[in-house]
């Protein structure tokens, strides 16, 4: 029950923060999207590596003080 539980939790966040960008849970904190661009890093032996944009799911946790 508890993976049930867990696995559709999962598939709301996932929806709506594909439509909306952020999920605000009360008394816990938000998910949100965030866009990292393109990089390029330089190897010690001079070549260069290209890594491509991309989007993560970060986190911020709801304080005590805004739980109250």
């Amino acid at each position: 029950m508890k993976e049930l539980l867990a696995e559709k939790l999962k598939e709301i966040v996932r929806n709506h923060l594909v439509s909306d960008g952020k999920v605000e849970i009360d008394g816990l904190g938000t998910f949100y999207r965030e866009h990292i661009p393109a990089e390029e890093e330089r190897t010690p032996d001079g070549s260069t590596i290209l890594h491509p944009p991309k989007e993560i799911i970060r986190f911020k946790q709801q304080s005590e003080r805004e739980s109250l």
